[in-house]
Parts: structure tokens; C-alpha cells; sequence
């Protein structure tokens, strides 16, 4: 997994903070997923936007922590300035496996929360089929609770995608995750969960038919398959089938006895033009 130059050292990254975030009062009050489909060549650009509060009274000082797949790469965090028009600071962070750790500060109380920003890539395998996956929660550092505001979503998913590609969502055990509300904008959908009810989401973009078409391949390979081998079984069981083979067998040799018959007049007729011709 390659990584940025503001990555720090992960055997400092710890280093004076016994305390952990996923231990204490920091919550997840909205997790925002970007996910570009279509802007670049080759790869999937994603970007995260994670806003917390500290529902507890001390402030919290540590790392706060985020997974990221494998195959990740480019990876950037930063801080975003809560103003309008606020720029990403980028702040050192720190890798160990598929979890990224930065040092951060949560303030305890109804204060602004604070918004990071998690960038990086992933290859962009295939045009036809997209698939990218999530952990929301990863033991043990990645573990935040999500409460977001009343009648807001706590998690919201927006995909970028090309027109052609449907989306659709599984969760850690391949089952379907159905989305709380949809959103459909000019080159974008957005779909949100308040909260989410799954710890583990994958995200697959596909072109309509493709993987039907696929199936229907292998079944009538599979169906011929069963038709040869199962033949002779049904053969040896069937009369209808041996009945059908008799009337075959019977019309194919008057065919070809008819054609050597007529193979045979076809000869005489020759043999007479060339007695006539030598007279």
C-alpha cells in the first residue's frame, strides 16, 4: 500500500496517548463517502469526510482512526476548516495494516465538531463491474458509535458513476443493503442510512445484463453437459427414446439405398450416351 509524505512513523504514532477514541465519548455524527468513478483513468478516487463530537465533558486529545482496503493508494488526511470556503490542512498520519491513524483534538461540549478528510485510490479493475468495500468498523481501534443530528443521515454514500451502471449494496455476509433515502442529482446518487444497521458495506457499480448474460452462458454449457453424459442413462430407461432410434434407423437406409439406386441409373444413362456417341 503506497503511501503520502505527510505518513509519519506508526511505532510513534502512539507514543504518549494510552488513551484511545474508540474508548471514550467520541461519536460519529454524519460519515460522508465520495466515490469517483468516472473522472480518472485507471483508478477510483475516494474521499471521506468524517465529522465528530465529543458527548463526554473532558476534551479529547489523541489518534483517531479509519480503515482503508489493500489496495489503497495516494492515501492523504487532513483536517477541513469549518468556514466557508475552508481549506484541507493536511495533517501526518500513520499506517498500520489497513488502519490509518492521525493525531487529533475533540472538544468535549456543543462545540463546532470537527471534520477530517481521508483521501486515497484504488485501481480501477474493470470498466463493466466496480466494486469498492468498506469497514465501517474494524477491530479494535475502529469502533465509533454513529448518532447523527435528528432527521439527519448518519452515513451518506455518493457515487459518481456513468450513466449505464446501476449500483447496488451488500453487506460483510453478501446480503442486500436496502438504502434509508435516495437522492438523484445531474452526475451523481447519493444514498443515505441514519444510522447504519452493518458494520461492513460493499459498494458494486455494473453494467445491466452483464452479469445475467454470464449465468445464462454457463447454464446451457452446464445443460449440455448433462444432456451427453445423461443420454445414454435415459436412453436405456426410455422407450419412447429406443421407439424414435427404430423409426430413425429405418428411414436412413431407404435414403441411402435410394441414392445409391439412382447413383446406379445416373451410371447407365452415362454408359448409353457413350455407346451412342461411339456409334
Amino acid at each position: 500500500m503506497a503511501e503520502n509524505g505527510n505518513a509519519a512513523d506508526s511505532s510513534n504514532s502512539m507514543e504518549g496517548n494510552p488513551t484511545y477514541s474508540y474508548g471514550t465519548d467520541i461519536v460519529m455524527i454524519q460519515h460522508l463517502i465520495e466515490i469517483d468513478q468516472v473522472s480518472y483513468e485507471g483508478y477510483i478516487k475516494i474521499a471521506e469526510t468524517l465529522v465528530l463530537i465529543n458527548a463526554g465533558t473532558e476534551n479529547y486529545t489523541g489518534p483517531i482512526f479509519a480503515w482503508i482496503p489493500d489496495e489503497a493508494f495516494d492515501v492523504n488526511v487532513g483536517l477541513l476548516e469549518m468556514v466557508m470556503g475552508g481549506q484541507i490542512n493536511l495533517i501526518e498520519y500513520s499506517m498500520e495494516g489497513n488502519v490509518v491513524s492521525w493525531d487529533g483534538t475533540v472538544p468535549a461540549g456543543p462545540n463546532i465538531p470537527n471534520m477530517y478528510r481521508l483521501e486515497y485510490k484504488v485501481p480501477k479493475v474493470s470498466t463493466d463491474t466496480i466494486t469498492v468495500t468498506k469497514k465501517l468498523k474494524y477491530p479494535t481501534l475502529v469502533n465509533y458509535d454513529y448518532i447523527p443530528p435528528q432527521s439527519m443521515p448518519a452515513l451518506v454514500i455518493k457515487v459518481m458513476k456513468s450513466d449505464e451502471m446501476e449500483t447496488s449494496f451488500t453487506n460483510g455476509a453478501g446480503s442486500k443493503i436496502e438504502t434509508d433515502s435516495v437522492e438523484i442529482l445531474e452526475d451523481s446518487i447519493t444514498y443515505n442510512w441514519a444510522p447504519p444497521l452493518f458494520e461492513e458495506i460493499t459498494i458494486k457499480s455494473d453494467k445491466p445484463g452483464a452479469a445475467s448474460s454470464d449465468i445464462t452462458l454457463y447454464l446451457l454449457i452446464a445443460l449440455v453437459i448433462i444432456i451427453i453424459i445423461g443420454y445414454p442413462f435415459l436412453r436405456g430407461k426410455s422407450t419412447a427414446l429406443k421407439n424414435f432410434e427404430e423409426k430413425l434407423a429405418a428411414v436412413i437406409p431407404k435414403k441411402q439405398d435410394d441414392g445409391i439406386y439412382l447413383d446406379k441409373e445416373d451410371d447407365e444413362d452415362e454408359s448409353e450416351d457413350d455407346e451412342y456417341v461411339d456409334e
